[in-house]
């Protein structure tokens, strides 16, 4: 099975449906023929991104429940680099590429294992361009 990486700004999007588009929706479909590999900060990013929503009246907590259920239908790896030789790259990195280490951690997961990457945000877009790194297009 092929494999790309998986940002937030494309998993939230699929219960978030003002941020959902035909990108977004065409990943999901791909998960038919592809699997996906995600950095563990994902795990936190997809907790308080749907925290927020339900805080906001956006989803309710019953919509956040079926979309875990959802993601753990899905072939999503969580790939931990816990060494503290990889949180010196991620800063390192995040200053060449003028990014959060959050955000570094899908590119640099990304050039790691040589997939491409899955985002809708733009800098993210830029700076995996600068890196060499492929957009992912199911």
């Amino acid at each position: 099975m092929k494999t790309f990486v998986l940002d937030c700004s494309v998993t939230m999007a699929w219960v978030l449906t003002t941020q959902n588009d035909d990108y977004c929706r065409e990943v999901l479909k791909s998960f038919e023929e592809w699997q996906a590999i995600v950095p563990g900060i994902w795990l936190y990013e997809v907790a308080n991104i749907l925290r927020l929503n339900e805080d906001r009246k956006k989803i309710s907590r019953q919509e956040s429940s079926d979309f875990y259920k959802r993601l753990r239908s899905l072939p999503i790896t969580v790939v931990e680099k816990p060494e503290l030789q990889s949180s010196e790259l991620l800063l390192w990195m995040s200053k060449s590429h003028r990014m959060t280490p959050y955000d570094t951690a899908y590119l640099y997961l990304a050039m790691d294992r040589g997939y491409p990457l899955a985002t809708r945000d733009q800098a993210m877009l830029r700076e995996a361009k600068l890196a060499g790194v492929a957009l992912f297009h199911p």
